[in-house]
């Protein structure tokens, strides 16, 4: 994920949001000495004292501002009020004399970082302000400790407890307030819950328990009561336990909702519940553990479904899509027509976003200087085996769009259905005449002997990128270079001498899959160093759960999300130029060394690095696009989010997937030079002299600054020592 940074003033506006300088909630306060300590005492601006149990004692953000601009006050405050749904969390004495935060504390403010923060008075501490409900029937809670020889601590609080918030403006995340519950939940059970909950039973007693042993244990346990909720999703799942447990055991409440339910696990992470504790409310509501299973007595359902747990487990170090991503239109789609589907989410997300911005078209764009950003993307699914389910992501996803088509041209959106082809991409020219213009060349009768088409936008949604690799590998082959041309502009014409053909003003977007045993049989080193692997987004899709019968949506339902999709068709076909707006530009980076766009630009080694070396494009394409479907005007903090969110999954999938490439050859010449400067002799020695490649592959990590070249001259006769080094 991109960091979130702690040194950024915010000088070109003013960054407390709108949602709480438009409210009467705020006072001034004096730090003054009672009872032998500094605190910082309530007023009005008029000298009296102000009370935050008393609404008639706050007044506006411009009146204490002002009073503080002239010097009577230190500083102002926010008091919460009933209704307006905010808690803030304070953390204390955090960052020490040389301005280094304490872990927990980049925890804390990592997760939070959608939201409101800025630097408390003493500039050791932050204050955060948020949307949620705090867990308990207690409106604050308050944790203290020492480390690092000092006392720190973390707080977080409502309306109910009669405080304020110091407000500095000193903003480190200068977003809109948003909604955080996954959040706070969080806060709670890893810093609160712990010592409310009774110790959990002996750890002999608890090892390795099986699913069957788990689920009649939660039979006794209610899930109407949302403490205990949080509190069993945590402990399962920091106990190895798959989502489905948590689900099925969800289901009794009388307000269950799937899509909530998936979405709160999704936000469970690094928390102090385990197994122990289920087992403990499970005893409190009547469980007694059965006797273990002798031996000779066969293998329990409990082992069978240990094991189809394991089959469909992550494996070891496979991305995870951030809840983040699902932002929007597109990630409630996402979560509902993957509720009773084996479909991975990943790839439905990936496909809705490129489907969307393919059908409206070129002429919504974003840009930075004079780089034109629009909401194309090009998307490879790549999967372990077909149980990756890369093909069933697609239905949904056709099916939302052809009915929103549909309900759009029924109101008199006239741009018509979009067109899709399946591919598979074989040569550059075989693209163009998708979208071609007319021919140049007329018949007798001044007519262009090939029609042009009128409607450049086009989906391809290929289900063999395998045969691309291997076409563009061919000699003479120009597929590599039009798509890289294609991504990166609307208008193409390929110089050839007979049968001319170009493109103008087209539009096109990829979906396409394949397996990592293809990736590996079919993917040279030229086409992940020469631009066009990084054109794409990599999505590594897996098969998350087992649904023998999968179920379509709701009708009434997709019915629900065509009609927004439409709405949101319409919005983006016609948009022109989408520009972010302050704080989104602020948090890109205008002006800047510590922004996401320069965030973006540090690439990373090896593959890798070359695989994700257009993270600042991508990323904008994408937070495009959720703004347009959000049928907004503006690029904003949310929509960069979501879109970080999004491309630090698609990074970690890169990462993944070409872990296991076998062309290595160019990370093993990294990892040589890691070690310290080599002779391209040196490097031929490496390989035992059977890398034929290794010239070639030495330009194009040199193309793309991984490393750099530099001769010497020879003592004697002799071509120039050729030396390389890693880059600064």
């Amino acid at each position: 994920m991109i960091e979130l940074e702690l040194n950024d003033p915010f000088a070109e506006v003013n960054p407390i949001p709108e949602a709480m300088r438009s409210r009467k909630q705020w006072l001034v306060w004096n730090l003054e000495t009672r009872n032998g300590k500094p605190s910082k005492i309530p007023y009005q601006v008029d000298g009296t004292n102000a009370k935050t149990n008393t609404p008639s004692t706050w007044t506006d953000y411009e009146s204490c501002k002002a009073a503080v601009d002239v010097g009577r006050f230190h500083g102002t405050g926010f008091v919460f009020a009933e209704g307006d749904g905010f808690c803030g969390i304070d953390l204390d004495h955090c960052v020490d004399g040389n301005g280094n935060l304490s872990e927990w504390a980049i925890e804390i403010l990592e997760i939070f970082a959608g939201t409101y923060i800025e630097r408390s008075p003493s500039g050791d501490g932050f204050h955060i302000f948020c949307r949620a409900k705090i867990p308990k029937a207690q409106s604050r809670h308050r944790k203290d400790w020492i480390e690092d020889g000092r006392k720190q601590g973390v707080e977080f609080y409502d309306f109910r407890s009669p405080r304020y918030f110091t407000v500095t403006g000193d903003a480190v995340s200068a977003c809109d307030i948003v909604d955080m519950q996954d959040a706070i939940d969080w806060l709670y059970c890893t810093y609160f819950m712990e010592e409310e909950t009774p110790p959990a039973p002996a750890r002999e007693s608890l090892d390795n328990p099986d699913s069957d042993l788990v689920r009649e244990a939660l039979r006794h346990i209610s899930s109407d009561d949302y403490e205990t909720w949080l509190r069993v999703g945590m402990g399962l799942k920091m106990s190895g336990y798959g989502f489905e447990l948590f689900d099925e055991w969800s289901s009794s409440y009388s307000g269950y909702s799937q899509r909530e339910c998936q979405s709160k696990w999704n936000s469970f992470r690094n928390c102090k519940v385990t197994i122990g504790t289920i087992f403990h409310l499970a005893k409190q509501g009547g469980f007694v553990r059965p006797s273990k299973v002798k031996p000779g007595e066969g293998v329990s359902i409990a082992a069978r479904a240990d094991e189809i747990e394991a089959e469909e487990a992550p494996p070891p170090g496979c991305p995870v899509l951030p809840a983040e991503a699902l932002h929007g239109l597109a990630g409630e789609f996402t979560l509902a027509a993957t509720e009773e589907s084996e479909a991975d989410p990943a790839a439905v997300l990936i496909g809705f976003l490129a489907r969307y911005g393919c059908t409206i078209g070129p002429r919504a764009h974003t840009a930075v200087a004079y780089q034109p950003q629009r909401a194309k993307l090009f998307a490879v699914l790549a999967g372990a085996s077909s149980k990756g389910r890369k093909g069933t992501s697609n239905a949904p996803v056709e099916a939302i769009f052809k009915l929103a088509e549909s309900i759009a041209a029924d109101r008199g959106f006239s741009a018509g259905a979009l067109a899709v082809v399946p591919g598979p991409l074989s040569t550059g020219e075989g693209l163009i005449a998708r979208v071609r213009d007319e021919s140049e060349e007329t018949d007798n009768e001044g007519k262009p002997k090939v029609a042009g088409v009128k409607d450049k936008r086009l989906l391809v949604l290929s289900e063999e990128m395998a045969a691309a690799f291997k076409a563009s590998q061919r000699e003479g082959n120009t597929l590599s270079p039009i798509i890289r041309t294609l991504w990166d502009d609307t208008d193409v014409e390929p110089l050839t001498k007979t049968n001319r053909i170009k493109t103008t003003g087209s539009h096109i977007s990829i979906l396409s899959h394949i397996t990592t045993q293809e990736l590996k049989a079919s993917l040279n080193s030229t086409e992940i160093f020469n631009g066009f692997a990084n054109r794409f987004l990599w999505v590594f899709v897996r098969r998350q759960k087992i649904v023998p019968l999968p179920k379509k949506l709701d009708p009434a339902l997709e019915q629900s999300f065509a009609e927004r999709l439409a709405h949101a068709i319409e919005h983006g076909f016609y948009r022109d130029a989408v520009e972010m707006d302050e704080r989104a530009a602020y948090a890109w980076g205008s002006n800047t060394h510590r922004g996401i766009y320069h965030k973006l630009t540090r690439c990373a080694p090896g593959i890798a690095g070359a695989i994700t070396a257009r993270s600042e494009p991508q990323v904008l394409r994408i937070a495009l696009i959720y703004a347009l479907l959000d049928g907004d005007t503006k690029i904003r903090v949310t929509h960069l989010q979501a879109a970080c969110a999004l491309w630090s999954f698609c990074e970690a999938s890169a990462q993944y997937i070409f872990a296991f490439t076998p062309d290595a050859d160019p990370q093993k010449i990294l990892e040589a030079l890691k070690a310290g400067p080599k002779t391209q002799t040196e490097l031929h020695k490496l390989f035992h002299g059977k890398n034929k490649k290794l010239s070639a592959q030495l330009k194009d990590l040199e193309s793309i600054g991984l490393i750099q070249r530099s001769e010497s001259v020879r003592e004697g006769f002799g071509p120039p020592t050729i030396t390389w080094t890693l880059a600064n």
